[in-house]
């Protein structure tokens, strides 16, 4: 994975930074005052990517930069030639939201790969990086402090900080687990074996459950008998109950009946009076027929003359009200106008006074242009005195190279000339050979004339980059200068923008106003003509003419209204008049029939009172049969009690023999799962054993080391120029006669002086060997995840460096940059910047921490 682009938005100290590029970077180093946000970029990072800051304890909200509400870390990168970005989003708000996607770029624009859910999506970004989290701070990842964390414990600690590296504590819980397993075994052998013997016990009893069967089976064909005979006994009489019970109730029915046929009785007899009287009513209203016919005819007329008023009414005050729609109508047109008259007046008036504007605006913006042209050439020479700094970085860092260069030159030099002085023989003290006093002067002075020479070239380096640092110190002070004159030009490019929208909007009101004059000198006009609203003038004239024409006459309408009210009583009667000549035909059948039915009905009451009377005979011996149904009952429930009990003790003696047959075959079950428990067991104290430190641990361990050599080696043979190797001894022998040989990781290593342990090296050798174990073991931990370690962040050692171990520091890290696509150095340290091809320089401001790059 190789960063490309990181933007922020709330991020923990960062607010809204820009976007912070590292495409073109190869080695750069990230510097800034502790807490000003250098870790918080990287920390960036690994939220984007798995949701976690180094800080695991601190929630997703605590994130957020104080004060807001959301943030949102967008990250793109390169893997495997292809670009892939990722956007996380976190809101507080409510109960708090998170928003993941995962995009990737076609060439033209980035399409989706975000799955329907975040943890789906998160899955993704794990297989597609091919490591989660924690692999990727353990390897990419180089934290303060860890880097000598391996080689400086003892190798029993070795072996155990290995087994974390390579992340095989997931053993120990498997060893855990096995050891369980066997103790849940073992218990459950023992419980199995007590519950066999349990059951051998209960077996014993067999005989005496079988004995207690055959007795039961005998008393219950005994009692089964006795209570079949009562029963029949007893059905019978319910039997003869039963039927006289029925007969009780056809006798209810029977009086029911009777009761129900002289109440229809009565009712028909109602019936036949109210027809009667129906039919006389009739017969008197066909009495008046002709005066009630005539009075209906004159209430007919009556109504036709109020009708044909009634409408001539309506229209007239359809035609009044359509009048008044139209005046109003003429009305609102004429006070349409006169709006369109004030607001084209008020129009005029606000262009007027716009236009005048605009000799005043120009001058205005002409002095604003002015002021633009001189901070564009500011601009140009801020940008010439930013490539100048970038240069001088260069050359002062060549030159303190060289120089420390030269005083590692001089040093051997000045040993040379001290041991040639001292020595007080003969032979010379660096080759042995014979030495005369001439010689020894000769060499003396050789040495000492390039000491000299080397001593001169090292002043004038030292007196160039006092010069440059000069230099940069007044290029420094004039880009202050230039930033604070430059920070004007956004307020000035906005009014100059302000200033040419409003000139052009004074050429359009000038404009404007001409046709505003023109529109009205027309509305006056159609005021003063009337000139407007013609189709409604028209037809209010043509209202006017019809209104005459109607020829609507009030009173003749007032006295229709009378004659209706006075003829209106012939309405009722003539319908009453109507109905009597339709039903006299229908009342006079319907009496007829009524008379029919109640004949019918005398004749059905007068048999069901004879019917009545022959149940109420046969109904009498009820009482005896229901008191010999209350003797017998008792016995037979007696004879069903006692054959339930002894169906019971059967049913029991039966139960307990059957459990004795399910325990034979759960004896035979516990029996082969006993065996199964104690083989499991056995297993299971098998695999404790494979998951310990002595068993699968060691093996995996044992496999990692020839890979650890191999990658430590090759860093150490670049960092040394292949005066060093590295080995790491996993057994040896112990102190004793047999030689026995015993587990160990000890680190051994070969350089010209011969095999020594690493406890015997200090100083910039032992930090070389442990920063090359350290990108060793970096580099096998992503191999075993099955990615590829393409970036390397190093936060490692430089505060407890002297000068001359940083400059080892420096040396190792460009000893190994080319292994890496990308390596990011993290410093507070002011002088290691010009050590760097790259520098971005983190600073916490108001706004938030910002990120300059150079």
């Amino acid at each position: 994975m190789i960063p490309l682009i990181l933007r922020l938005h709330n991020f923990m100290c960062y607010r809204d930074p820009g976007p912070v590029d590292f495409r073109g970077i190869h080695l750069a180093c990230l510097a800034g005052d502790n807490g000003h946000g250098k870790s918080a970029l990287l920390d960036a990072m690994t939220w984007a990517l798995w949701g976690k800051a180094r800080d695991g304890k601190r929630s997703a909200d605590e994130l957020i930069h104080l004060g807001q509400r959301d943030m949102e870390v967008e990250f793109e990168f390169a893997l495997d030639n292809q670009q892939y970005r990722v956007i996380r989003k976190r809101t507080s708000q409510g109960r708090g939201r998170t928003i993941l996607e995962l995009q990737t770029f076609d060439g033209n624009r980035f399409q989706p790969l975000t799955e329907p859910t975040i943890s789906e999506t998160q899955a993704r970004i794990d297989r597609l990086l091919r490591m989660d989290y924690e692999t990727f701070i353990n390897s990419a990842f180089l934290l303060q402090g860890r880097a000598d964390e391996f080689t400086v414990k003892t190798a029993g600690e070795r072996k155990r900080i290995l087994g974390e590296i390579l992340n095989l504590s997931f053993y120990d819980e498997y060893e855990e687990r096995a050891k369980e397993q066997a103790r849940a075994r073992e218990k459950e052998t023992e419980q199995l074996s007590a519950q066999i013997a349990e059951m051998g016990r209960e077996l014993v009893h067999r005989g005496e459950y079988e004995a207690e069967r055959s007795q039961a089976e005998k008393d219950v064909a005994r009692l089964s008998e006795a209570r079949q005979a009562a029963e029949q006994e007893l059905d019978a009489l319910r039997a003869r109950q039963r039927d006289l019970l029925a007969k009780g109730q056809q006798a209810q029915e029977l009086t029911q009946r009777v009761t129900q046929g002289e109440e229809e009785l009565a009712a028909l007899s109602e019936q036949i009076r109210g027809a009667e009287a129906r039919i006389e009513t009739y017969q008197a209203t066909l009495a008046q027929e002709a005066a009630i016919e005539e009075g209906y005819a004159s209430l007919q007329t009556a109504r036709e003359q109020r009708e044909e008023l009634d409408q001539k009414f309506t229209r007239l005050v359809e035609l009044r009200e359509g009048g008044r729609e139209l005046e109003a109508a003429l009305a609102q047109a004429e006070r349409e106008l006169l709006v369109q008259q004030q607001v084209a007046r008020e129009r005029i008036a606000e262009l007027e006074a716009r236009t005048e504007k605009a000799l005043a605006l120009q001058a205005e913006r002409e002095g604003v242009q002015s002021q633009l042209a001189a901070l564009a050439e500011m601009e140009r020479e801020q940008r010439a005195a930013q490539d100048r700094l970038q240069q001088l970085a260069a050359e002062m860092a060549a030159l303190r190279t060289r120089n420390e260069q030269l005083k590692a030159e001089m040093e051997p030099l000045r040993e040379k000339i001290s041991l040639l002085q001292t020595a007080e023989t003969a032979a010379c003290p660096l080759c042995g050979q014979t030495l005369s006093e001439a010689h020894r002067a000769e060499l003396i002075a050789q040495f000492t004339a390039e000491g000299t020479a080397k001593g001169d070239q090292y002043r004038a380096h030292a007196a160039e980059i006092y010069e440059l640092e000069g230099e940069r110190g007044q290029l420094t002070q004039e880009m202050a200068r230039l930033e604070r004159e430059l920070r004007q030009q956004p307020h000035l490019q906005r009014r100059e923008a302000i200033l040419t929208q409003q000139l052009a909007e004074a050429q359009i009101a000038a404009q404007e106003r001409v046709i505003q004059q023109e529109a009205l000198a027309l509305v006056e006009r159609r005021l003063a003509e009337r000139d407007y609203a013609p189709e409604e003038q028209a037809a209010l004239a043509q209202l006017q003419t019809e209104m005459e024409a109607l020829g609507y006459d009030g009173a003749a309408h007032e006295h229709a209204r009378a004659q209706v009210a006075r003829l209106s009583e012939f309405e009722p009667r003539y319908q009453q008049l109507t109905t009597a000549r339709e039903r006299l035909k229908e009342e006079l059948a319907h009496l007829k029939r009524l008379k029919e039915s109640q004949l019918r009905w005398q004749g059905v009451v007068a048999e069901d009172r004879k019917r009545q009377e022959a149940l109420a005979a046969e109904i009498v011996a009820l009482p005896e049969v229901e008191s010999q149904l209350l003797s017998l009952e008792p016995q037979v429930d007696q004879l069903a009690a006692e054959e339930r009990m002894a169906r019971d003790r059967l049913a029991a003696a039966r139960q307990k023999l059957a459990h004795c047959e399910q325990l034979v075959q759960r004896r035979k079950e516990c029996l082969e799962q006993e065996q199964v428990a104690r083989e499991a067991q056995s297993i299971y104290q098998e695999l404790r054993t494979a998951f310990g430190k002595q068993g699968i641990q060691a093996m995996i361990i044992e496999s990692a080391i020839p890979e650890i050599e191999d990658e430590a080696n090759d860093l150490l043979a670049r960092m040394t120029n292949g005066r060093m190797h590295v080995r790491f001894e996993t057994q040896r022998e112990k102190k004793t006669e047999r030689g026995e040989l015993i587990e160990t990781l000890d680190i051994t290593i070969s350089d010209e002086v011969g095999t020594r342990n690493y406890n015997l090296y200090s100083g910039g050798e032992a930090f070389r060997i442990n920063f090359a174990i350290r990108i060793a073991l970096s580099k096998l931990l992503a191999r075993r995840a099955g990615a590829r370690l393409q970036t390397l962040v190093i936060d490692e050692g430089f505060g407890t460096q002297d000068a001359e171990g940083r400059a080892r520091l420096v040396e190792a890290i460009n000893a190994i940059k080319d292994d890496f696509a990308r390596v990011l150095v993290i410093t507070h340290i002011e002088e290691l910047k010009d050590a760097f091809p790259v520098c971005m320089d983190v600073e916490k401001t108001p706004q938030g921490s910002q990120i300059t790059i150079r």
